[in-house]
């Protein structure tokens, strides 16, 4: 109900069992871009792992405890018609937190009219010390940034 403008379609779920620490979903999806004059929008991040920064005080005088390690991996194949051409493409995104406890992961790849989006973050620790807390903050707003704010730029084709 959430993504209501999204078609999804050929769902399939990968798990050997109930209880896998992994769990993998696939599915196709019919999305139409925003169109502006010739060109299409698109925004590779259907869906977010965070709509806002959870990390909202100015600092913080106690740990971060998350409870346990977590690693976000969004990964997508985006299949562009022969009527487009692709203009502009972002730009792969590597940030780390001190003393790499925590990394985001942002490639792209296009070949013959198909990309390949891959996101990465995690974070290396359970618990941070309150030290931390501007950089997780700042950590976080590059997150949310991506996933926002990344545009791929299509072109219609002169026919």
């Amino acid at each position: 109900n959430r993504y209501s403008e999204v078609e999804l379609f050929n769902y399939k779920v990968d798990s050997k069992q109930k209880n896998d620490f992994e769990f993998e979903e696939f599915f196709d999806v019919k999305l139409d871009a925003e169109e502006v004059g010739q060109n299409l929008y698109l925004n590779p991040f259907l869906f977010s792992f965070f709509e806002t920064n959870p990390f909202k005080l100015q600092e913080r005088t106690f740990p971060v405890d998350f409870g346990y390690k977590d690693v976000y991996l969004y990964s997508s194949k985006i299949n562009v018609s022969e009527r487009f051409e692709i203009i502009e493409m972002p730009k792969d995104v590597l940030y780390n937190l001190p003393n790499n406890k925590g990394s985001v992961v942002l490639k792209y790849q296009e070949n013959k009219n198909v990309i390949r989006v891959y996101l990465k973050f995690d974070f290396k620790k359970a618990i941070y010390d309150s030290s931390y807390y501007i950089y997780l903050k700042e950590y976080m707003s590059n997150v949310i940034n991506i996933q926002k704010n990344t545009l791929i730029i299509l072109r219609k084709k002169e026919i």
